[in-house]
């Protein structure tokens, strides 16, 4: 992870090994929902993406959530941090709308998966069947 000089804006950084064809540089990512800031310039493993910041011209960000103990400790949390990256990238990009720009979530359960919030268990089928 890395320091930006956008105020408000914490973990933040890139992906090693990939490039971003809009820029030729490292897919940029960020962690949203954690309520402090991770450590700079230590690589962390990746455990989910959560959705994509789709960003006119192809800039796009990958929303992550890393294993634990930094999981993001709910979809509540995930889902703040998300709107606080698009009002801050709106903000240090004064060309680019935030009309123009869009957060694509990945399906709920992998998204949920990938908090310290989980999924209830489903429980087992049943041989039985079905009841009125």
């Amino acid at each position: 992870f890395e320091r930006r000089q956008w105020e408000g804006l914490r973990n933040y950084g890139e992906v090693i090994g990939f490039r971003n064809r809009a820029d030729g540089d490292r897919w940029d990512v960020f962690v949203p929902g954690l309520e402090y800031e991770l450590p700079l310039d230590t690589p962390f493993p990746l455990q989910r993406v959560l959705g994509v910041v789709l960003i006119k011209g192809g800039n796009h960000k990958l929303a992550i959530a890393l294993p634990p103990p930094h999981a993001p400790p709910s979809r509540d949390a995930v889902e703040a941090g998300v709107q606080d990256f698009l009002r801050i990238y709106a903000r240090e990009h004064p060309g680019q709308q935030s009309s123009r720009m869009r957060y694509l979530e990945l399906d709920q359960a992998v998204a949920a998966a990938g908090t310290a919030e989980r999924a209830a268990p489903k429980p087992p089928p049943s041989d039985k069947p079905p009841t009125r």
